[in-house]
């Protein structure tokens, strides 16, 4: 199926709880376009949590940034003024810095693996202790899209990456990171990237697909090396205090409905990105997929870095645990 509602036709009937009279409103709030599958399927999400509660729960869809950027949108759900939301789990490290520790550059090899990190007892343990800190509880995890290196010349091997001048977001972890592996990393708005890659100004960036297609870089960028380096993780999320005075029936239609929507997000997710690389090697791009022994080099070399980052937050010992899910 591919909409939440194609999956409710195909499953046996399930019995609503009966409304009690009184409807709850939870606002949802999200920065993505309303055009996004993902938005597309947080209109199913909605209709089902209604279904599903009996008519208890109404859930109000604000995309495209309607009630604010992703801060405003978790200082929203801290204070109360917005039920939910649905953005990457790591926009919460501005108020819970050891949400980071799932989305550490270079721990998951994939998506698949990125989940298994999410999912994984240890990485539930900080989100328990994140519900309780600043009153936002994450449940079920979306892909939204891996970073990758994109270049103007090949880059087929990690010695490839020497001097390149590769842009990168401003954050310390990515400057540091890339300088570690060789290249020249160079901070710059996304907005002057491609005038950067006209000019020789820049040589690469590492970014995300959907990103590259919309801003038409593959234009000049023919090659990718598909580190994986960053895997974006989506999540529901919703007020801890407002979520712990809902009914029993009230939180399961949510993590139903949720559980469906978000089978659904990443198999589109899949679909969406094989359409995005076939179209992207039909426009002459080249995908390159680093070796394991690359790989395994490149963490070694990031260690330090890595280590100087989850300072007080968590160990390489848990971190190379988590690094192990994906055997």
């Amino acid at each position: 199926p591919t909409t939440a509602a194609a999956a409710q036709e195909a499953a046996p009937a399930e019995a609503a709880p009966e409304a009690s009279g009184e409807t709850r409103i939870l606002k949802l709030a999200c920065t993505k376009s309303s055009e996004s599958y993902m938005v597309k399927e947080l209109e199913n999400f909605a209709k089902r949590v209604n279904e599903l509660s009996g008519g208890s729960l109404t859930v109000e869809l604000y995309p495209a940034s309607q009630l604010g950027g992703q801060d405003e949108i978790m200082e929203g759900i801290g204070m109360g003024t917005i039920e939910m939301s649905f953005l990457p789990a790591s926009v919460c490290e501005s108020f819970f810095p050891k949400i980071i520790i799932p989305s550490t550059l270079f721990v998951a090899k994939n998506e698949e693996h990125a989940l298994k990190i999410w999912h994984s007892d240890y990485a539930q343990g900080i989100l328990d202790e994140m519900a309780e800190a600043i009153n936002v509880r994450c449940f079920d995890f979306i892909i939204e899209g891996t970073r990758n290196v994109w270049t103007v010349k090949p880059v087929n091997q990690l010695s490839d990456l020497k001097g390149i001048k590769l842009r990168v977001p401003g954050a310390p972890s990515f400057v540091d990171s890339f300088q570690a592996l060789g290249a020249n990393p160079t901070p710059m708005a996304l907005s002057e990237v491609y005038t950067g890659l006209q000019t020789n100004i820049i040589e690469g960036l590492e970014m995300d697909t959907p990103t590259i297609l919309v801003n038409n870089m593959q234009e000049l960028c023919k090659y990718c090396y598909k580190t994986g380096h960053g895997v974006s993780i989506m999540s529901f999320m919703i007020a801890n205090d407002l979520w712990n005075g809902l009914s029993a029936d009230q939180q399961n239609a949510l993590n139903t409905a949720a559980d469906e929507s978000t089978e659904i997000m990443n198999k589109m997710y899949y679909e969406e990105l094989a359409a995005n690389e076939k179209s992207l090697e039909e426009q002459g791009v080249t995908f390159t997929t680093p070796s394991d022994e690359d790989f395994a080099q490149m963490v070694e070399i990031l260690n330090p870095i890595t280590e100087k980052l989850i300072e007080g937050k968590a160990t390489m010992e848990e971190l190379d645990a988590l690094r192990d899910l994906a055997d």
